[in-house]
This record gives structure tokens, sequence and C-alpha cells, in this order.
């Protein structure tokens, strides 16, 4: 298991974190952070993470609200297959908003 990390690039009034490692209850935990110090998060990139579970799933749930109460569109890069998978047998797939892969 990777401790998660995070690279954050912001422009004025846009920020995106590509994350890197396992989303599970540790890393659920420094999502959760980076949500709430900033407020803008405009895209979340989880072609790098490793694992997820439900502590991972309820951060992006947490952050994909936060965003539409700052009135922004939260748009995740998808994960690998193995990962995104659970996105589908959860029905989260349809709940948050994926960028299209080609």
């Amino acid at each position: 298991m990777e401790r998660l990390q995070a690279d954050v690039s912001y422009e004025p009034g846009r920020i995106e974190l590509r994350l890197h490692g396992d989303l599970d209850l540790e890393g659920a935990e420094v999502l959760q952070a980076l949500v709430a110090e900033y407020e803008h998060i405009e895209r979340i990139d989880l072609s790098d993470v490793e694992t997820i579970d439900s502590s991972g799933l309820f951060a992006l749930v947490q952050a994909d609200h936060r965003a539409r109460l700052n009135g922004v569109r939260l748009t995740l890069v998808p994960p690998a297959e193995t990962v995104a998978r659970i996105f589908e047998w959860t029905g989260l797939d349809a709940r948050l908003t994926f960028l299209a892969t080609a």
C-alpha cells in the first residue's frame, strides 16, 4: 500500500489535484484536508490512484458536494480500470462527473 500524495496545480480561480497512491481511510483524510483548504477544486486526477475503499469514495462525494455548493463543477480524471470498476459497482460513475476517455 502506498500512502496518498497529492500535487496541487493552481491558476487563479482554478485548482486541480493529482492524487497518487491509495485513497483509503488515511488517504481520504488527506483529500478532505485539501478540499477544506482549497474551495474551488475543479478537477481531481485519479489516474495514479492504486486502490480506493469506501472512505475514499465518500471523500470524493463530499468533494463533489462542496464544489457544487461553491458553484464549481468538479470533474474527475478516470482511474485505472481496476479502480474504475468500484465506481461502476457502487453506481458512483453515474453520480460523479468523469472526463471522457478516448
